[in-house]
């Protein structure tokens, strides 16, 4: 029995690692895919209220943005449950 627990631990582990490996490949993909928010020196004249702008959330790179979010609040809980399930699993690890 302790080795088939310590077996399921195991596994709870690596599919954590995995789950955040991917994760991490696809925030550099939604990263890399977003083009600048600096509007450069148009931002100085105030030429920035454009219907691009208001409307932003609609396109493609609005769906981006939203995916980016959504995948950096999966990356952080799921290393705080990696990070908490390691105290519990390992009782004597010093995290501080």
């Amino acid at each position: 029995p302790e080795y088939w627990e310590a077996f399921q631990v195991g596994d709870f582990f690596l599919g954590i690692s995995t789950v955040l490996a991917v994760l991490a490949i696809a925030m550099m993909v939604f990263v890399l895919m977003q083009k600048s928010d600096s509007d450069g020196m148009s931002a100085i004249s105030g030429k920035t209220d454009t219907f691009y702008n208001k409307n932003k959330g609609a396109t493609l790179q609005g769906k981006i943005r939203v995916l980016t979010i959504i995948d950096a609040v999966l990356i952080l809980v799921l290393c705080l449950l990696f990070l908490v399930s390691i105290k519990i699993y390992n009782p004597y690890l010093n995290l501080g």
